[in-house]
């Protein structure tokens, strides 16, 4: 099977690793051990699956913290009703774009 999309598995290993620190400590930085939980990532990314070091540190150099997005990740939903939920967020054109992201990145995607 083919290896996954260097872009998108950083990507997604980038929010992993700095969500859940960042969600524990403050919605807008992150402390020190944030920059070792990255180096872990690409470290494991590394050693099970290949990658090169080198691009996986260029590309992950060039992420941003963004704190609206850290404040929306942390901020419970569970007090919003499903109905207006699902008002909100589900509709034909989301659900037509989760298709094609599926389709497009379902090699990655096994990864996951």
């Amino acid at each position: 099977m083919p290896r996954p999309d260097l872009r998108t598995v950083a990507t997604f290993g980038l929010w992993l690793v700095l969500s859940v620190p960042m969600a524990v400590q403050s919605p807008v930085t992150a402390g020190p051990s944030t920059l070792s939980e990255v180096d872990k990532f690409i470290e494991e990314m590394v050693e099970k699956h290949g990658f090169d070091r080198r691009e996986l540190k260029d590309i992950l150099g060039h992420a941003r913290v963004r704190s609206g997005v850290i404040r929306a990740m942390t901020r419970s939903a569970e007090a919003v009703l499903w109905d207006e939920y699902r008002s909100r967020f589900v509709d034909a054109s989301r659900v037509q774009g989760g298709v094609k992201f599926w389709n497009v990145h379902a090699q990655a995607l096994v990864f996951a």
